[in-house]
């Protein structure tokens, strides 16, 4: 983080990056098939 700035375009950037990602898994998979993914990936004792 910069000293006196409250944001960076690259910060700004990869927030705007990382919620499009985010969108985009949202609208092709529904709660369940996530969360079965992520059980899968990670185990049970974390979901």
């Amino acid at each position: 983080m910069k000293y006196g700035v409250e944001y960076t375009k690259s910060a700004l950037f990869t927030g705007l990056c990382s919620l499009l990602n985010a969108l985009d898994l949202l609208e092709r998979y529904d709660p369940g098939e996530l969360k079965q993914m992520l059980r899968q990936i990670i185990g049970e004792a974390f979901v």
